[in-house]
């Protein structure tokens, strides 16, 4: 029985590494597209728990970003006992939601996403676009620009 298994097991690993189109490869790339006439309103949301190591970093990156258009920040803090919000507070252009406590059937991160997105519908329901990101992922100051760009062009 367990040699079957184990072959069984090597069958599955030789179809996903030679059979299955090199799945774990990142190809897609973000080309270069031209700018839009108008740059859409775009909400960034960045759902945070514990995250006073990066978050400082990672506000400016985003308010630092080359991003022509309308930007607003939305910091769904969920409950951070580290003064994640506190850190995140100390910038003026950022709007901070404070993320109640969980609601049946719903699990952390995205209950606070719902959280940010309600928030997001209130301040800025003329927006385009949500760019859904994390507090620890530090984008490069053309990212936003480039996935906007794609999208308008791509429709």
């Amino acid at each position: 029985m367990l040699t079957i298994i184990a072959l069984f097991t090597c069958l599955i690993w030789f179809w996903l590494t030679y059979m299955h189109g090199s799945f774990w490869r990142c190809s897609e790339r973000l080309t270069d597209r031209p700018a839009p006439d108008k740059w859409p309103h775009v909400v960034v949301i960045i759902p945070a728990r514990d995250e006073a190591e990066t978050i400082g970093q990672v506000v400016a990156g985003h308010q630092n970003s080359d991003y022509p258009g309308e930007l607003t920040l939305i910091l769904a803090d969920d409950g951070s006992t580290d003064g994640t919000a506190d850190i995140a507070k100390a910038n003026t252009t950022l709007d901070v939601v404070s993320v109640p406590d969980l609601a049946p059937s719903w699990t952390g991160k995205l209950w606070a996403v719902e959280n940010a997105l309600s928030r997001a519908e209130q301040i800025a329901p003329e927006a385009n676009y949500v760019l859904l990101t994390d507090a620890d992922i530090l984008l490069a100051p053309d990212t936003l620009s480039r996935l906007v760009a794609k999208a308008e062009h791509k429709n």
